[in-house]
């Protein structure tokens, strides 16, 4: 999708899709509660995280409070709004997780089957994304306690997809980095790349993996970020 990009081109996307990005990450930060109403579950301390891969109404409720507690309907509020910003969200991280996966095979020249197995992963995950976002609505837009119990089923499951493809996605892009790049400072962003794939295999049993596996990816997303800020810089003083 980006293959025709110059490499100029190529790093203003990069900046631009992260800056947009981490923006409304940060933005999130400030709208979502930060502590449960009662208990996280499987020691999760991302509310949203806990939000999206709750299994059972105990814990939503644990995230949301039970019905008739007095700021229910406050923390109802914010989590729909965030839903609502999620949708441009999904662009702009799916879009910065394509760049970086464009940087790293003009490293490297990989097999047309990677290319193609990355974009099938980015659109599942796209895809489900959307989808978790429809569940989570169903959820809080029900009046919490009165949604079915098969939508938790069906959230639990759609989430674990969309973590899935997120860190295998990541992990094409860590090992394309490792192999492709001379540079160790870059062989090292590749391996914290790769490495929270090895999670998500154990996730199914201790979700409190996923959590972990961000905290490898995001400081390394990030580096990417300055790095694309860098190149933006030198290629403009190039110009002049």
């Amino acid at each position: 999708m980006l293959n025709k990009l110059e490499e100029h081109k190529l790093v203003q996307v990069g900046f631009w899709s992260g800056t947009f990005t981490f923006l409304m990450g940060l933005s999130f930060l400030f709208i979502v509660p930060l502590t449960p109403a009662i208990s996280n579950h499987s020691g999760l301390h991302f509310t949203m995280l806990s939000l999206e891969l709750a299994s059972t109404p105990e814990e939503v409720f644990g995230v949301l409070g039970k019905p008739g507690d007095i700021t229910l309907d406050q923390r109802v509020f914010k989590y729909l709004k965030i839903i609502d910003m999620g949708y441009l969200f999904i662009f702009f991280y799916s879009l910065y997780g394509l760049t970086l996966f464009e940087k790293a095979i003009r490293m490297i020249t990989p097999s047309a089957w990677i290319r193609a197995f990355v974009y099938f992963l980015l659109t599942v995950l796209v895809s489900s994304n959307v989808y978790e976002n429809f569940l989570l609505n169903e959820v809080l837009s029900s009046g919490v306690g009165n949604f079915q119990k098969e939508i938790l089923t069906n959230l639990y499951s759609t989430s674990m997809i969309k973590w899935f493809c997120f860190f295998t996605v990541s992990a094409v892009i860590g090992i394309l980095i490792l192999i492709g790049s001379r540079i160790y400072f870059f062989k090292v962003m590749g391996l914290l790349l790769f490495l929270p794939f090895l999670f998500i295999w154990l996730s199914f049993k201790k979700i409190i993996l996923i959590e972990i596996g961000l905290i490898f990816i995001f400081p390394t997303a990030v580096l990417f970020w300055f790095y694309f800020g860098i190149k933006m810089i030198n290629f403009k003083q190039k110009k002049v």
